[in-house]
């Protein structure tokens, strides 16, 4: 997430066990988010859905299944060329932590 390592794209987050990831984006203070950017390689290991939860202790695979504040189909040019999301502002004020869960495909960067 810092300025510089974002822009590497060999920097990637990968699960080497099955096609779910969980990224876990925690702040110092509490924030507004407004976006998410989304970037993942030029093949099919890109995500094509992300659950974004908010503010939870602690999130597994094992309640992942449970209600997400936002989930998000993302197009191609979402996933691949790192077109800006728009969220709803409502839900995701004063946030302390975000989790990333994808669960259909496996790779996306961590930028």
């Amino acid at each position: 997430m810092k300025q510089g390592y974002r822009e590497d794209a060999r920097l990637l987050l990968t699960s080497d066990d099955d096609e779910q990831i969980i990224m876990t984006l925690p702040f110092k203070q509490l924030v507004n988010l407004t976006s998410l950017v989304v970037v993942g390689p030029d093949d099919d290991t890109r995500p094509k859905t992300v659950k974004l939860f908010v503010n939870k202790p602690n999130l597994s695979f094992d309640n992942c299944g449970k209600k997400p504040v936002a989930t998000i189909a993302l197009t191609d040019a979402q996933s691949r060329g790192g077109e800006r999301v728009e969220l709803e502002y409502t839900d995701f004020q004063n946030v302390r932590r975000v989790h990333v869960y994808a669960g259909s495909r496996t790779t996306a960067s961590a930028r």
